[in-house]
C-alpha cells in the first residue's frame, strides 16, 4: 500500500485551517514528530519567537512547547494564537522524543499549560492507526513493527 506521512500531516493542518475559516495565528504543536521532524517540511513555518505580533501560522514540537518561557507564552495569549496539537499517533499510547538528542519512547507528555488538551488533531485513525496505512490494520504489533512502518514511508 503506498502512503505519505508528509503528505497526510499537511493534509490535517491544512484542512484544520480551511475549515476553520481563518488562516493565521494558529500554532501548531507537533507531538511525537521528534525522530522524522528534519525529514520531513510542514507547510507552515517554524516557529519564531521574535515575529508573533505577525501572528503567522507556526509550529514547534512539543518537546520544544515544553520549553518555552513564561514571557513567549504570554506573547502567544496576547497576539491571540490559537494553539493546536498534531498527534502523531501511529503507535498507541506511544510516542518518541528527543532527549538530550537521543530518541526515547513515552508513554504521556507533559501538560501544555498554554494549550488546551480537547485541541488535537489527530494524524491517523483513533480507532485503529494503521487502517488505510497497512493492508492488515488488525494485525498485533510490536513497537519494532511500528518504526518499521514509518522508516519504510518516510
Amino acid at each position: 500500500m503506498s502512503y505519505n506521512f508528509e503528505e497526510r500531516i499537511n493534509r490535517v493542518i491544512n484542512n484544520h485551517q480551511f475549515t476553520c475559516q481563518h488562516l493565521s495565528h494558529y500554532l501548531f504543536v507537533l507531538k511525537g514528530f521528534d525522530a522524522f521532524i528534519d525529514k520531513i517540511s510542514i507547510n507552515v513555518k517554524k516557529f519564531d519567537s521574535r515575529d508573533l505580533g505577525s501572528r503567522k501560522n507556526y509550529y514547534l514540537t512539543y518537546s520544544d512547547a515544553l520549553l518555552l518561557d513564561d514571557e513567549t507564552v504570554q506573547e502567544l495569549k496576547d497576539n491571540n494564537y490559537d494553539v493546536w496539537i498534531v498527534d502523531f499517533n501511529l503507535i498507541p499510547n506511544t510516542w518518541i522524543v528527543k532527549e538530550n538528542d537521543e530518541l526515547k519512547f513515552i508513554d504521556s507528555f507533559d501538560p501544555l499549560d498554554f494549550a488546551e488538551e480537547r485541541k488535537t488533531l489527530s494524524i491517523f485513525n483513533t480507532t485503529n492507526s494503521l487502517t488505510g496505512i497497512v493492508d492488515d490494520p488488525n494485525t498485533e504489533r510490536t513497537i519494532e513493527d511500528y518504526l518499521q512502518i514509518m522508516k519504510e514511508l518516510l
